[in-house]
């Protein structure tokens, strides 16, 4: 089949009434008629749109819910087909042969049901009535391209998006319930980011029982961005936008710096592993490497233009020390030279860790008795590594070569192979480059791996961040979605980010913390926009380490299914 490569797709923000599916149906059909006649031939309904999402145990749901194919797959189906439209609508699904109730979503068009999709990921008020999803993550080949499913919290976890990828996704189609967050939200963003794919992301708007829902229905880009969205309106309404199978930045992950296919899936095997079901503190201390119990620390990132010799960049650095508290710096990638140009300007930069920079970092924190993360070109006989050394006051604690290299990086580089921890007192710390970053993969097998600060150092001049005044209006610049702040939360660990200056472009680099993804991120530090050069972003972190402590306990990924994500550790092909 070879599918449009350019149509009109519709995000349907709509507030149904709780348990009134007849009259539900027909306000849906009205909005169904009037997004087809505005050339739209793709149309995304919210979650369980035809009866409401909160219900209080099965009794409660029993005479709502309806087999698919069924009354209102047929009601839809004959509508896709007098409009030539394909629609997603949420509903209450019942299976015939288990009985179980399933929160649903149903892809239908003019032939009528192409697919079903099962919310694999329960929400709060899920398992009140509704069976896990038992259907994985598939995609549907239809005349618009292969279109996959995410019911609202699947949207949470970046193994949903990637196994919906690895099986081809064109498109992302996300009917959910989002509450309690500004939308569209960052997670919506990073999934449509992470596969380098477009998103249509119908939302709810109003209240239901304690939910107060978000809106922003949405039209993403295939980098993430916002096409076209809704704000948080009272009333229902239509987000228009384009879908273009050809759209140069598909499967990228920005325009010059990574693509989809150089993920590294040999790398990624902590995925298959679900390690947070039990008390991990418990785990660690009795059959793996215990976890360090931990000391308050100042996180400094550091932001600069251009690059200078290490013993001049260390004398900035001095500056910045905190009194009150161990210092751990992260400076950006390649630290002191900057990204070479060719594989020659690359050798002449280049070092073994045995050299004269690595002992003046090691000599540094010794005597300031604090800990750095630097970036260096490697020198290991006839390779060259862009690599990562974490220092501290007992020298060289970690070593880090770039897994994920970059277009610029393939010049002069070889990849590393594996990914690189460390316990050293103030916590377990993860070493990863910007590139690394980009992909979904490495933050989340190290937060599998116990890592309660991840540290990044970066030379990206793409994603940038997107500002919430550029789709709600208003006067304030706060920073609505950035890959590291967003990385953070939906792995539970701070992340510390450092980034080289990018001209006219401010907000790259800073400390974020996500304790939690129903909240927003907290303990957030970023580098002051007009910042002078060698400017910092600093984060006194206290209270990490306790037990019971999200860092600690992980509650984002106690909800993984990790015997779904094999697939992620094979090589995904992209089809054209």
């Amino acid at each position: 089949m070879n599918p449009q490569r350019q149509y009109r797709a519709a995000a349907i923000q709509f507030e149904p009434e709780h348990g009134e599916k007849d009259r539900n149906g027909a306000r849906l059909e009205q909005l169904v008629r009037q997004a087809a006649a505005q050339g739209a031939r793709l149309i995304v309904m919210p979650e369980m749109a035809t009866i409401g999402l909160f219900w209080r145990d099965r009794e409660h749901i029993a005479p709502y819910v309806e087999t698919i194919p069924g009354d209102t797959t047929d009601f839809f189906t004959r509508l896709a087909r007098e409009l030539d439209v394909y629609l997603v609508i949420g509903m209450g699904e019942a299976d015939p042969d288990t009985h179980l109730y399933y929160n649903s979503a149903a892809l239908v068009g003019p032939d009528g049901v192409l697919g079903v999709h099962r919310k694999v990921h329960a929400y709060l008020s899920d398992p009140l009535w509704a069976a896990d999803g038992d259907l994985g993550f598939q995609t549907w080949a239809t005349p618009l391209g292969r279109l996959g499913i995410l019911i609202c919290m699947d949207a949470n976890y970046p193994e949903s998006g990637g196994l919906l990828a690895g099986s081809g996704a064109d498109v992302l189609l996300m009917p959910v319930g989002w509450v309690e967050e500004v939308c569209p939200a960052p997670l919506w963003m990073m999934r449509a980011f992470d596969n380098g794919l477009p998103a249509v992301c119908a939302n709810r708007w109003g209240s239901e029982g304690s939910g107060n829902f978000s809106g922003g229905s949405a039209v993403l880009n295939p980098n993430g961005t916002i096409q076209a969205c809704a704000g948080k309106q009272n009333h229902d309404e239509i987000v228009m936008g384009t879908i273009d199978l050809d759209d140069p930045r598909r499967h990228r992950l920005g325009v010059d710096e990574a693509a989809v296919q150089q993920r590294r899936p040999e790398l990624y095997a902590p995925l298959s592993l679900n390690r947070y079901l039990w008390d991990a503190r418990q785990m660690q201390a009795q059959f793996a490497h215990p976890l360090p119990e931990g000391l308050p620390f100042q996180a400094i990132t550091v932001e600069y233009e251009r690059p200078l010799p290490v013993l001049e960049r260390l004398a900035a650095l001095d500056a910045l020390l905190p009194t009150d508290a161990p210092a751990l710096f992260v400076l950006p990638e390649l630290s002191f030279c900057g990204s070479p140009q060719t594989e020659e300007q690359a050798r002449e930069n280049a070092e073994s860790l045995e050299g004269s920079s690595v002992a003046a970092l090691t000599r540094w924190c010794e005597q300031r008795g604090c800990y750095l993360v630097a970036g260096l070109i490697e020198s290991d006989r006839q390779s060259l590594y862009n690599s990562l050394v974490l220092v501290g006051p007992q020298g060289v604690c970690a070593h880090y070569r770039k897994t994920h290299l970059s277009e610029r990086d393939r010049i002069w580089a070889t990849a590393g192979d594996r990914l690189v921890w460390v316990d050293v007192p103030i916590g377990r710390i993860g070493l990863l480059t910007g590139t690394d970053l980009l992909f979904a993969e490495p933050a989340r097998c190290l937060a599998i791996l116990g890592c309660d600060m991840v540290c990044v150092s970066a030379a990206l001049t793409e994603p940038r961040p997107v500002y919430r005044q550029s789709f709600t209006g208003t006067a304030s610049d706060e920073i609505h979605w950035h890959l590291a702040r967003t990385r953070a939360g939906e792995n539970d660990v701070y992340l510390a980010f450092a980034n080289w200056r990018q001209p006219q472009q401010t907000g790259t680099s800073g400390v974020f913390f996500g304790p939690s993804l129903l909240a927003a991120p907290q303990h957030e530090a970023q580098v002051p926009a007009n910042a002078s050069e060698c400017a910092s972003a600093a984060a006194l972190i206290t209270a990490q380490m306790q037990p019971q402590s999200a860092l600690r306990t992980k509650p984002s990924l106690q909800r993984r299914l990790s015997a779904q994500y094999s697939r992620l550790l094979q090589r995904q092909e992209i089809r054209e």
